[in-house]
């Protein structure tokens, strides 16, 4: 099971697919407009969110380029 924790000193959520969440809601995108914007499937980010599916390289980037930030935000 995928844990959503909490990073104490930046209060950014923990794992690639809450951090997507956390950017997302910051830049104020609904699933469709991220995934739209990224080129994948609502399905596909839905899965990504809930820790259901790793992303490919590919993906990874495309997200972060449509969230405006580096896939580094994203990863750590």
């Amino acid at each position: 099971m995928h844990r959503r924790t909490i990073d104490a000193l930046e209060g950014i959520p923990s794992g690639f697919g809450p951090r997507v969440a956390y950017w997302q809601m910051k830049r104020g995108l609904s699933d469709a407009d991220l995934a739209r914007e990224a080129g994948i499937s609502v399905e596909l980010l839905k899965r990504i969110h809930a820790g259901e599916q790793e992303p490919s390289s590919s993906t990874r980037r495309k997200i972060a380029m449509a969230l405006k930030v580096t896939v580094g935000k994203l990863l750590e």
